[in-house]
């Protein structure tokens, strides 16, 4: 997949640019990002003297001189530990920051910091209950702080003195343990950023409480208008971005009503998408209720002409449009944001569960195939009814044969979470005897003691082919799932691999304590 050299983010006065490509980026508009990793991908300078990792994609840009903010709502699938999506200010290859939502080894999302200096000093903060986190890496004078939004507010995660020269700032995603894409949207951290600069000091106390980062957004320079005729404003209608058009032009439509109030506009220097009623400026020109600036217009046609259509009344700054969805306030915005985060997390983690509970089985049969056969055996029969699985195999330097039944005992999402995911795996070991009444004896034997009609668990029975003249030993098993297949899809080769050799060991055994074989 190729990927822009450049990507526009709100809040950045220049495009960003790739640090170790993904695997996979979108970015629908500029206020939002999504990133996928590929498998062990990281960024990290162990401390214990192990070699740097510096493989994980980042999307950088110049940081602009004085103090900062950068404020992201992040998400990831958080599948294995040390899965992370991060903010980053990067000085150089061995002086860098990041602060990030990372899966810890205890299974839980974390708010981990790091901080490298010739070698990384690893911080994990607090856990939280969910994969979506609102971060914010802000910078004042020499100091860094790292805080992430909790129900009473801004949590103080990390502050440290940063690089004292230029630096870059952006994003990255990693995962370190991951297998990477294998499936739809595995490990996808994104971002919903912006970016914001002030010049205004502020003291150490402020930075490490919050209050600073909330200031120094308050006290970001507002940007001018830009001219009137000129096509400059981009606009947000719904989904789609339309522009660059006349600032004239947006503002008509306002006041006709054919736009809200509150339709997101951007322009050259704005800091990222604002509401249009959000800039006083803006308003004035609208003017008041009914008409254009400066007052309502005379009728159309002159005295004695049509009356003029009812306009709308334009709301004042900071209220709904009539008849709409009234505009949340900042405070609701985030909790909504966070809402909306964890309704998508939520489907695509039932999504995943559904898919796996589903497929499981067939991962198992294709990997069961393909483990025998790497050891010289050759697949002769194969049959399957989506639930119920036959394979058969023949090893062609003394012709015995290997058969597994497999029958999905649990294939839906509900029965593997309260049950686990399992299968009925029935392993036989045969060859071809000398004599077949051996084979028929053998079968009367196993009916008369009733096994072969309702087998247990572990259980070895005995069954033939008279038409081939083959006799085979198998025991019925039970296998969790979960021990061979892991839920993005891997599958432990060497495990299964061995649970099967060691099964035929004993089949073997038990075969030739039975029977005779052929002469080859």
């Amino acid at each position: 997949m190729t990927h822009p050299d450049h990507v526009a983010i709100a809040g950045f006065d220049r495009p960003l640019t790739w640090v170790n490509v993904p695997v996979a980026s979108t970015s629908p508009d500029q206020s939002s990002l999504l990133i996928t990793a590929g498998p062990t991908t990281d960024l990290f300078r162990d401390p214990g003297g192990a070699d740097p990792s510096d493989n994980a994609p980042m999307l950088l840009g110049v940081a602009p001189p004085g103090d900062l903010v950068l404020e992201a709502v992040v998400g990831a699938e958080l599948s294995a530990t040390y899965d992370a999506a991060a903010l980053m200010v990067v000085a150089a290859d061995d002086g860098w920051a990041k602060f990030a939502l990372e899966l810890s080894p205890r299974g839980r999302p974390t708010i981990v910091s790091v901080v490298t200096d010739g070698w990384s000093d690893d911080a994990n903060s607090i856990e939280i209950d969910r994969t979506t986190a609102r971060l914010r890496l802000s910078r004042t004078g020499p100091a860094f702080a790292c805080h992430v939004l909790v129900e009473d507010g801004w949590y103080l995660a990390r502050y440290f003195r940063g690089p004292d020269g230029p630096c870059r700032i952006g994003f990255l995603a990693q995962s370190p343990r991951g297998g990477g894409c294998r499936r739809p949207s595995p490990r996808s951290p994104w971002w919903s950023a912006r970016s914001q600069t002030s010049g205004t000091a502020r003291d150490t106390g402020a930075v490490r409480d919050g209050a600073a980062t909330e200031s120094l957004q308050e006290s970001a320079a507002v940007t001018s208008l830009p001219p009137s005729t000129a096509p400059a404003v981009f606009v947000a209608d719904g989904t789609e971005q339309v522009g660059p058009m006349p600032l004239d032009d947006v503002v008509a439509s306002v006041r006709s009503g054919q736009r809200p109030p509150t339709v997101q506009v951007w322009w050259e220097g704005c800091p990222g998408w604002l509401p249009f009623n959000s800039r006083p400026d803006l308003m004035a020109l609208v003017g008041p209720p009914g008409g254009g600036p400066g007052g309502s217009p005379p009728p159309p046609g002159g005295p004695g002409g049509p009356a003029p259509a009812a306009v709308a009344p334009v709301p004042a700054p900071g209220e709904p449009a009539p008849g709409s969805i009234p505009a949340p306030t900042s405070e609701d915005a985030e909790e909504l944001e966070a809402l909306f985060s964890e309704m998508v997390h939520k489907s695509w983690t039932y999504f995943k569960r559904v898919d796996f509970a589903t497929h499981l089985d067939e991962v198992l049969l294709g990997s069961l195939i393909a483990s025998t056969t790497s050891t010289g055996q050759v697949l002769i029969d194969l049959t399957s009814d989506g639930t119920n699985h036959y394979v058969r195999f023949e090893d062609p330097t003394d012709r015995s044969r290997t058969t597994m039944a497999i029958t999905h005992l649990t294939p839906n999402a509900v029965q593997g979470e309260v049950l686990g995911h399992h299968a009925s795996v029935v392993i036989g070991w045969g060859q071809r005897v000398a004599n077949a009444a051996n084979v028929v004896n053998a079968l009367k034997q196993e009916w008369k003691s009733g096994l072969v009609q309702s087998p247990e668990p572990g259980t070895v029975t005995v069954d033939g082919d008279l038409t081939s003249g083959y006799a085979y030993t198998q025991i019925d098993l039970i296998w969790a799932l979960e021990d061979f297949v892991s839920t993005d899809y891997s599958v432990d080769s060497d495990r299964l691999t061995r649970s099967v050799r060691a099964a035929v060991h004993s089949l073997r055994k038990y075969w030739y304590g039975r029977f005779t074989p052929a002469e080859s």
